[in-house]
């Protein structure tokens, strides 16, 4: 009877699959697209290569979505929690930082007739960036005084978008894909005819976070398998071919 025991033992640990939860902020369309589209056949493009990574180990993804303070105060509760775009917890002591899953490209939008002229003009053009957007362009903009009235953050995307499409600013500071997803879903055929190009791009790495240092080294290693089986290129076409970026 032992023995049966034992063999049931072995063979359901043997089966058993294993779950991480990993905690996201609750839309950053298309990278994660939980409030644009459900958790349907776009559930999000680093979404889909986070589950594509742990997949080459057999490990599921149980998805949770809420705020960025949400996700601190939850990270910390459960040891099998990891965290999309960590950079926000890095006075955390206990995060295992994986390789980037993916870069974002934080750009410099604007009309092409300024490419030669846009950053000598800084100080006298309206620029509109997304929240907390002068954290990243500073290093760009050197001594450029983002207090100055011509300087403005907003928290809705769609609003970036609509400035960019309609040229109400001069420039527009954000990644391009996310603006490319709000300027085509919301002003397509504004978008379309828009002569906006990336006049600076700033690449930004975006990680997960594990408290397991082994389930980082397995997720780390899934991301080069996917590369090397040409899985991550799949998955990133799928994404800038229906989202065509800047």
């Amino acid at each position: 009877m032992l023995r049966i025991l034992l063999i049931y033992l072995f063979s359901f640990n043997l089966y058993a699959e294993e779950v991480v939860t990993i905690l996201a902020s609750d839309s950053i369309p298309p990278y994660v697209m939980t409030k644009e589209n459900g958790q349907g056949d776009l559930p999000g493009l680093q979404v889909e290569l986070v589950d594509a990574a742990l997949n080459e180990f057999s490990i599921k993804t149980n998805w949770k979505f809420m705020t960025n303070n949400r996700i601190v105060v939850e990270y910390n509760k459960k040891i099998e929690y990891a965290a999309l775009n960590i950079s926000f917890m890095s006075q955390s002591d206990n995060v295992f930082e994986s390789d980037p899953v993916i870069y974002y490209k934080n750009c410099v939008i604007g009309r092409s007739s300024l490419k030669a002229t846009w950053f000598k003009e800084l100080k006298s053009l309206k620029i509109l960036g997304h929240q907390r957007a002068k954290n990243i362009y500073a290093s760009v903009f050197g001594d450029y005084d983002f207090d100055n009235k011509n300087y403005n953050e907003v928290t809705n995307q769609k609003t970036l978008a609509y400035h960019a499409v309609s040229y109400r600013t001069d420039l527009v500071l954000s990644d391009a894909l996310v603006l490319s997803y709000y300027a085509n879903k919301h002003f397509g055929p504004q978008f379309k005819n828009a002569d906006l190009i990336c006049l600076k791009e700033i690449k930004s790495p975006r990680s997960l976070g594990f408290k397991s240092a082994k389930l980082r080294d397995q997720f780390n290693q899934g991301l080069k398998l996917i590369k090397s089986k040409g899985l991550y290129k799949k998955i990133l076409d799928k994404y800038s071919n229906q989202f065509s970026s800047l």
